[in-house]
């Protein structure tokens, strides 16, 4: 721990925190780091001015603070100081997802975040610490004790803990924030003002590491880190570090430096790509080169590097090579229509799904496609839960999107939610719509067919399909048109029914009917894990379950009984893999009992 806050102070840094001027922080030379909303002149509690809420105003202090304010008189030390062996409590953040903000920046290895949710309570405690040492001498103190320390660009004091202790002066690092300063006047911190958990979180993009042998300068990757507010999934932590996902506008950060060639994934690498699958198939990809309209590189958001060609450019009589080079960098949406040696030739679509117009003529290719692209499909062989089936059908959720799954679920609950009511939509048949289902969450859905009042729809993301009232139905917002269909419609000979909540292996092509294959049974192993019960079932939101969409053919998994030692449970809550509820086999029924008496109780309290 030591270790890591010292490091605090390199100069290699960006920062929304408390700023510092010491040149001694800063290694003697120039200022490199990255500043956010840096306006000049320090102020707040804590450098983040938002709508009518955060942590201070960047541009002033508070108005009844000033230099001398902090030794006016003797007044009397602080009466339950924590000892300087204390330490500050620690957020339980792993295994939740949360609203945050950035407060300050090394690397995408290494950065500080808090969570939203906690600001009215740090609030209320900076306000409190200001009150309370106003008028009192300043103290000593010993390397590793809690303190407050004076800041001494906003004049404004702040939780820290010493890392250093030079003559007069001290190192200290703030723990609400993730900087370093040098300052001259600290207190002993009251224990009362410990109670709050140190509110910045050390953080790490999961599966993450430079493309290189370091990290660059921390300004390459500001346009990354500089945003207001992330979503934040906290996945897993070790004894310095808590390893998360990052979200910015449906968008994943980690994914987003790796296909900009500013990382590379530690995760399992995109490997036995069969490219002749992507043959006719529609997706996303960001363009990385233009060397002419036959050498072109398109990115997936896995990193994958695809080579491509302009389809028709053989036949074409005129060629618009410029408004191919003006997509540099942007996110297009891509159509394979033939592959030659390893290489794409392609159609490039805008985000609405309208040609861009780079050859004439180009007969043959769509004019428009659907800005909703399908599930991508990369190789044959696909690992999945099955949320859907219907006769000869089944549709499957990969594993790998069990987190978009999730993340779309919030997402969509938190939009429209909080969204005011608008006017109900006349559907068409075909549009996709986000809908209010039965089971209180939003989802995608495609308009099937209608009448006067009912809508049939199908939910493009589990497959199955629901009667609503118009009521339920809303416009789309473009920004969840972005994202793909989260589940893939595969033809088989199986008893799809018998295959619902199950994880299941598909080897699949594409024919006649679409894609077609054989789906079986995912056999577990010691050897064989997988995450895919983390998403294609249920999400967390702001409610306290969120469901698949209801279906009726959807029956209840059974229980397997297996020959194996220990104690038999049942498991009646899941959240992850590393966050679930177990009863035990043989509680299960005094619990009935129990829910027996309590609904009892509560209906003759009713009655009364």
């Amino acid at each position: 721990r030591d270790g890591d806050l010292s490091s605090s102070e390199s100069e290699n840094s960006f920062q929304k925190g408390p700023r510092t001027s010491s040149r001694n922080d800063r290694g003697g030379g120039g200022d490199n780091r990255f500043r956010k909303n840096d306006a000049g002149g320090g102020g707040g509690y804590g450098g983040r001015q938002r709508d009518g809420g955060g942590f201070g105003n960047r541009h002033q202090t508070p108005s009844s603070v000033n230099e001398d304010s902090w030794n006016l008189s003797s007044v009397t030390a602080a009466t339950d100081a924590a000892p300087p062996t204390a330490t500050y409590k620690a957020l339980q953040v792993v295994g939740t997802e949360s609203n945050v903000a950035i407060s300050w920046f090394h690397n995408p290895a290494h950065f500080y975040c808090q969570l939203i949710d906690c600001q009215a309570p740090f609030k209320k405690l900076m306000e409190d610490i200001q009150l309370f040492y106003k008028g009192r001498n300043s103290e000593s103190s010993v390397v590793g004790a809690p303190v407050i320390g004076l800041f001494p660009e906003d004049n404004v004091l702040y939780r820290a803990q010493v890392l250093e202790v030079m003559g007069n002066q001290y190192k200290v690092f703030y723990v609400d924030f993730g900087n370093v300063s040098t300052v001259n006047k600290i207190w002993p911190i009251e224990k009362k003002f410990m109670e709050l958990p140190a509110q910045a979180v050390v953080c790490s993009l999961h599966g993450l590491k430079p493309n290189g042998d370091s990290w660059l300068d921390p300004d390459t990757y500001s346009l990354y880190f500089d945003k207001d507010t992330y979503i934040c999934r906290f996945v897993d932590k070790d004894e310095s570090k808590t390893f998360v996902n990052l979200f910015y506008n449906n968008e994943d950060i980690a994914q987003k430096l790796v296909s900009d060639g500013l990382a590379v994934s530690t995760q399992a690498a995109v490997q036995d790509v069969e490219l002749n699958m992507l043959l006719g198939q529609q997706f996303r990809g960001i363009v990385k080169s233009v060397n002419n309209l036959s050498d072109i590189i398109i990115a997936l958001q896995c990193g994958l590097a695809l080579s491509c060609s302009m389809h028709n450019l053989e036949t074409a009589v005129e060629t618009f090579e410029d408004v191919l080079k003006d997509l540099l960098e942007q996110t297009v949406i891509v159509y394979v229509d033939n592959i030659i040696d390893d290489r794409l030739e392609v159609t490039l679509y805008d985000n609405q799904g309208c040609k861009f117009v780079i050859l004439n003529p180009d007969e043959g290719s769509y004019d428009t496609v659907d800005a909703i692209c399908p599930l991508l499909v990369l190789r044959s062989t696909i690992t999945g839960g099955v949320t859907h089936a219907e006769e000869g059908t089944v549709f499957i959720q990969p594993t790998e999107y069990a987190d978009t799954v999730a993340m779309l679920l919030e997402q969509l609950f938190e939009h429209y939610e909080n969204l005011a009511e608008e006017n109900t939509i006349i559907p068409e048949t075909d549009q996709v719509c986000a809908i209010h289902s039965e089971d209180g969450n939003w989802y995608r859905g495609k308009v099937l067919e209608f009448d006067d009042d009912k809508v049939i729809v199908q939910y493009i993301d589990y497959g199955n399909r629901e009667t609503i009232g118009f009521g339920q139905l809303r416009e789309l917002d473009p920004k969840f048109r972005e994202i793909c269909t989260l589940s893939l419609q595969v033809t088989c000979d199986a008893d799809g029914t018998a295959l619902i909540d199950k994880d299941v292996t598909a080897s699949i092509f594409y024919g006649d009917n679409g894609w077609e294959g054989s789906v079986t049974l995912l056999e577990i192993t010691p050897s064989t894990t997988t995450t895919s019960d983390t998403g294609f079932g249920t999400a967390s939101s702001n409610k306290d379950n969120v469901e698949v969409p209801p279906a009726t053919e959807v029956v209840p998994p059974q229980a397997e009984p297996k020959q194996t030692t220990g104690t038999e449970v049942f498991m009646s809550h899941v959240d992850s893999p590393n966050d679930f509820y177990l009863q035990l086999k043989e509680s299960l029924g005094a619990i009935e009992e129990l829910q027996s008496n309590l609904q009892e109780e509560v209906g003759s309290s009713v009655l009364k």
